[in-house]
């Protein structure tokens, strides 16, 4: 962004620079040294208006309902159903690719967040096995995922954009369009 580094970012920075600075003075590397670090706290500011909401039941339900329209777009039908379904985030549903969907011993779906594929983990934690509900497949998810080959992305319409990124044009444009305009939902 062209705002630089948001301000929980640069604290986190900050805290680090402090614990180095301070293990140096206090290991007698440095002595009558006023740490520069100290005080140094960026204020997080949150406006109501930019502060994101839980959806409510009823909105989740015109989500679900919009995503099974006829004529959708694949991205616009099973992107906005993973991430209810399983908890994925936005990135790491838009940049899936076939391989990442799997099965297990028992032959069920699972999808695997890993850092070895494009499913842009975002933390370490993130790596993980999702595992894909009965009626994500009822919906003909896995019909659909096998059309991808391996190392293809799910969602071949989609394009990165500057900074590596799937979803933010299709997020976006869905927020905008569907998700603010069709459904009337803020």
């Amino acid at each position: 962004s062209k705002q630089g580094l948001k301000p929980r970012t640069i604290n986190n920075k900050i805290v680090h620079l402090l614990s180095i600075t301070n293990s140096v003075k206090n290991d007698g590397l440095i002595e009558n040294w006023e740490n520069p670090f100290s005080n140094q706290a960026r204020t997080v500011k949150r406006s109501k208006e930019s502060d994101r909401r839980p959806f409510t039941s009823e909105e989740v339900k015109q989500i679900v309902g919009s995503c099974l329209e006829e004529g959708k777009s694949p991205a616009d039908k099973w992107i906005p159903l993973l991430m209810i379904a399983t908890g994925v985030r936005n990135e790491e549903a838009a940049s899936l690719l076939g391989g990442d969907f799997k099965k297990d011993q028992n032959g069920k779906l699972y999808l695997q967040i890993n850092d070895i594929n494009k499913a842009a983990p975002k933390t370490e934690n993130s790596l993980r096995d999702v595992p894909i509900p009965k009626c994500l497949i009822e919906l003909g998810l896995e019909a659909f995922v096998r059309e991808a080959s391996l190392g293809e992305r799910v969602f071949k319409d989609l394009r990165e954009d500057k900074y590596g990124k799937v979803s933010s044009k299709w997020s976006e444009r869905w927020s905008k369009t569907v998700l603010r305009g069709e459904l009337q939902i803020k």
